[in-house]
């Protein structure tokens, strides 16, 4: 997947890895017409000259008023109904919308990331929340439910992973005609993985062995479908590395040939003689001839047939020798296949089980972690509103310490979700955390001392039994002396002898 590291933070903010690993487009943060500085990163929520809240800074005064007040409204009365009904469900529902905005308004400018956040954050809600209000038998069967859809979510999440990287990968096939291969044969193979570790995990959430049975069969089947496709690598990217060149015996230039002659008698000629000698001499003459012609009638056919034989030798010879480097060059050619098409399958197995067990660990990190850390905050409001409605109807310190505590580690974990699914600089997301929280702080002091004195104010009318205890006398000390230090600050003399400073 191409991605664009770097332009988040910048004037420039365009395609890249959002959340969940998945391409997104995020778009700049809102700008403070009346701020002079940089150029807000997108998650950061407030400007940094101001203090503006920058998802409502265009809004007009009337409208952004409107809002605060309504949703102020919604958490103060969901801690009043708390108290009136005895019950830490309105809190539980309270610190969900409260994390709910924490999750998603950094994100806001992540076109896709913000839904994803959205639907995550809810379905770990529901998760959490059904898991705390089921017992006995209906418990346990949604918390089997749970088990076994978080993985088919992760396995799905890792398939739509590897289909998008080689979707997007103009030159899969470049680097060899198996990778479209190898491609393919992760996902079996990442359905293995997560059937395994569902085979070796389920026992702790049910004893049934048929789930187990059917847990083994999906892995096996899909190590069958894996082996199939590394076959299919082995021999496409094997069987087309194999060098056919192989050592063969010579093959004789020409034959051996005899060259047999017989070369004719030399006749002895007499002198003057009788005609008895010389009708003698003729008749020898002949003879002589004669025996000449045989000699060589024998010779010749000798030769020839003695040649004819060689040069048969010969063609059996050099078709012999044809058959021989046939064989050798058969031998030769299929121990390069077969040493190609192993390391083949060695090199396409490795590729394989690399892929899957790359992208089964960037599903694990970009959809894993987020869910875990939502996970683990939605938890902490479960105990956390218990806390809350102990204090809302005893007032003890020791449930607002906890309150308190889990607060915090809730909404440090719905930090770690959303600078998690954020996918930018780690350091500019810390930036605009710690900018939240700083600026946020003040805030909270002044929501907490104002709600406590107003729910106080309605139990005058008999309208609530909530009255200011440790939190809103705290809140309102704090923000008196904190008043009370600034006016002083402010007013104290600058130009002072040492030692009245």
């Amino acid at each position: 997947m191409t991605t664009h590291a770097g332009t988040a933070g910048t004037p420039y903010h365009g395609e890249l890895t959002g959340g969940f690993g998945l391409a997104d487009f995020v778009g700049p943060a809102e700008q403070c017409s009346t701020c002079r500085s940089d150029k807000p990163v997108p998650t950061d929520l407030f400007c940094r000259e101001q203090d503006h809240f920058l998802p409502l800074v265009n809004w007009d005064g009337a409208a952004r008023a409107g809002l605060v007040a309504t949703v102020a409204a919604m958490i103060y009365g969901l801690f009043w109904l708390a108290a009136e009904r005895a019950s830490s469900v309105p809190i539980l529902l309270a610190t969900g919308m409260v994390g709910l905005g924490v999750c998603l308004l950094p994100l806001r400018t992540h076109r896709r990331t913000v839904w994803l956040a959205a639907l995550a954050y809810v379905t770990s809600f529901t998760v959490i929340f059904a898991g705390h209000a089921t017992n006995g038998g209906t418990h346990h069967r949604f918390v089997v439910l749970a088990f076994f859809v978080a993985l088919a979510i992760l396995a799905v999440h890792a398939v739509f992973l590897l289909h998008d990287e080689a979707s997007t990968d103009k030159a899969i096939f470049s680097r060899g005609p198996g990778n479209g291969l190898v491609e393919l044969g992760a996902v079996p193979l990442i359905v293995a993985m997560f059937s395994g570790v569902s085979w070796v995990l389920s026992p702790m959430v049910v004893d049934d062995p048929n789930v187990r049975e059917y847990e083994l069969g999906t892995a096996l089947f899909a190590l069958c479908l894996t082996s199939l496709v590394v076959g299919g690598v082995g021999l496409v990217e094997g069987l087309g590395a194999v060098d056919e060149d192989a050592p063969g015996i010579r093959l004789p230039s020409r034959g051996p040939r005899v060259d047999w002659h017989a070369r004719p008698s030399t006749l002895r000629r007499g002198g003057r003689g009788t005609v008895i000698d010389r009708i003698a001499e003729l008749t020898w003459a002949t003879i002589t001839r004669l025996a000449d012609a045989v000699r060589i009638i024998m010779v010749t056919t000798a030769r020839v047939t003695v040649n004819t034989l060689l040069e048969l030798g010969h063609l059996l010879l050099r078709l012999l020798i044809h058959i021989l480097n046939l064989l050798i060059r058969l031998v030769f050619v299929l121990a390069k296949m077969i040493s190609a098409v192993t390391i083949s399958l060695v090199a396409g197995a490795a590729k394989i089980l690399a892929i899957a067990i790359s992208f089964a660990a960037l599903s694990l990190v970009n959809l894993g972690l987020p869910v875990a850390a939502l996970l683990g905050a939605e938890a902490c409001a479960v105990a956390l509103s218990e806390h809350g409605r102990r204090y809302l109807l005893e007032g003890t310190l020791t449930d607002l310490w906890w309150f308190m505590i889990q607060s915090a580690a809730a909404l440090a974990l719905v930090t770690l979700a959303w600078i998690l699914m954020a996918d930018q600089r780690p350091r500019a997301s810390l930036r605009s955390a710690y900018r939240s929280a700083a600026s946020t702080g003040p805030r909270l002091l002044v929501f907490v001392a104002l709600g406590g004195w107003l729910l106080t104010v309605l139990t005058v009318f008999d309208l609530g039994r909530i009255h200011a205890g440790w939190a809103t006398w705290t809140a309102s000390a704090v923000l008196l002396g904190s008043l009370a230090v600034s006016q002083f600050l402010r007013d104290k003399p600058k130009n002072l002898p040492a030692g009245f400073a």
